[in-house]
């Protein structure tokens, strides 16, 4: 997850910054990976899935958390999916999602 986060990137560090399309707000996000949330887990038919959260650049306390979805391919786990779960609700770190998970299928919340 983490190379694949640096390989996205404006650097060859985590300390750069990571753009994603939110089609929700119809803009780039401009934004700085923070952490990955333990534990990554496999989603039946849909491989192993890590949540993490990314800063808003310029916005400190004012957090994205982005789902990724990684599967095999050639021996290496690949990202297949890339969607922004929750978007910020403060400057407090406080986050409101977009969706969940019901039996490991996403359900819209809004």
């Amino acid at each position: 997850m983490k190379a694949y986060i640096q390989s996205k990137t404006n650097s060859k560090t985590l300390d750069g910054t990571f753009q994603i399309y939110d089609d929700q707000e119809q803009k780039m996000l401009t934004l700085r990976f923070s952490k990955i949330h333990d534990p990554v887990r496999i989603l039946k038919n849909k491989g192993y899935f890590a949540c993490t959260d990314f800063e808003v650049v310029g916005e400190p306390g004012r957090l994205y958390d982005l789902d990724f979805w990684l599967n095999p391919k050639a021996g290496n786990l690949v990202v297949t999916e890339q969607k922004v779960h929750k978007h910020p609700a403060d400057n407090q770190g406080n986050k409101t999602a977009r969706y969940t998970f019901k039996d490991e299928e996403i359900v819209d919340l809004q």
